[in-house]
């Protein structure tokens, strides 16, 4: 089973619950984290994380349910390969469409991938594509859209 298949996205999955569960969302709150590949399985297992508080991880406060839902809520998500409508509307359940956004895994993936993925969200219909596909990235990013060659070519002091 060739790696980019399965094991990336189990990776990101126990990166984001690595974050969760270890606290670093709660001790850093400003950082603004952006997960791969919509935040690999994270959004299907939220409810499921969300629970590990009352079994599993009893002894641990940073897993507290509503601890969880906040931090997977204030996390972004690109959606490289990542954009079948059950994705999508499962990232919807745990985060506004403000932490939404476009991804293509380029050069890894085709210009046939990408536009397939510009396609898809369009389709989807409960996203806006301008939104996802280049807003919410200027809003996360404004130097890029006030100075886009100084904030691609510098970083700040």
């Amino acid at each position: 089973m060739p790696p980019p298949l399965v094991d990336f996205i189990m990776d990101t999955t126990r990166a984001v619950a690595g974050l969760v569960y270890g606290g670093t969302l709660q001790r850093w709150p400003g950082i603004r984290f952006i997960v791969a590949h919509a935040g690999g399985a994270v959004p299907y297992l939220a409810g499921r994380l969300e629970l590990a508080g009352t079994w599993i991880l009893k002894d641990n406060t940073n897993a507290a349910s509503e601890a969880v839902a906040e931090g997977l809520r204030n996390l972004y998500y690109e959606t490289a390969q990542s954009f079948a409508p059950g994705t999508l509307a499962c990232l919807q359940a745990i985060t506004d469409e403000s932490h939404i956004l476009f991804g293509t895994d380029c050069p890894s993936m085709g210009e046939d991938v990408i536009a397939s993925g510009r396609q898809a969200i369009a389709e989807y219909g409960r996203l806006s594509p301008a939104a996802v596909g280049r807003e919410n990235a200027l809003a996360l990013f404004p130097r890029v859209k006030t100075r886009p060659h100084e904030a691609i070519m510098s970083h700040p002091s």
